[in-house]
């Protein structure tokens, strides 16, 4: 009589027990992996969007300051490389933006970091390149800020208001 009722005992056997588990394991990898993939994804985008304000306010910063690189008579640049920009303000305040291992320094205080290119470029009227800054025209700023796997490439040209037609006057603050 006991072994009869085992007989009639329904349950799973061994062998449907470690098939249902690989089964089970086979769909958990593949929703682990698509999870992963959404978690580097939403990573990816947090830096992305940390490079772009980052990029944008040096950016920003940068055009604000180099608009007023000449004097109400002249340019007033100090240096003029391709990895340092130092001038004075028509009020008589300096100003020097340099790249410096992977960051840009604004009068020796880091504006931006992850700085993986930067360089200034300086211009005639003609579009001819100058490091002379009587003949300064256009000023171009480019960087690639780099960081986890993301780059942002900025650039800016600008022209100082002191280097538009003579037309332009100057109203002081």
């Amino acid at each position: 009589m006991h072994r009869s009722r085992m007989k009639t005992c329904s349950g799973f056997t061994l062998i449907e027990l470690i098939a249902a588990m690989v089964i089970m394991g086979i769909f958990g990898s593949f929703f682990a992996h698509s999870f992963q993939i959404a978690g580097e994804s939403y990573h990816g985008v947090i830096v992305r969007q940390e490079l772009l304000r980052d990029g944008r306010i040096a950016l920003e910063r940068m055009t604000r300051e180099i608009r007023v690189v000449a004097t109400a008579t002249g340019v007033d640049a100090v240096t003029l490389s391709s990895s340092e920009f130092s001038f004075r303000d028509r009020y008589g305040n300096t100003y020097t933006y340099s790249h410096v291992g992977d960051s840009v320094l604004r009068n020796g205080v880091a504006l931006v970091d992850s700085v993986a290119t930067f360089a200034f470029g300086y211009y005639r009227k003609n579009g001819s390149t100058t490091t002379n800054g009587n003949d300064l025209h256009l000023v171009v700023v480019t960087f690639t800020l780099s960081r986890g796997g993301e780059s942002i490439p900025f650039r800016a040209t600008i022209t100082p208001p002191a280097f538009a037609p003579s037309n332009t006057c100057w109203t002081e603050k």
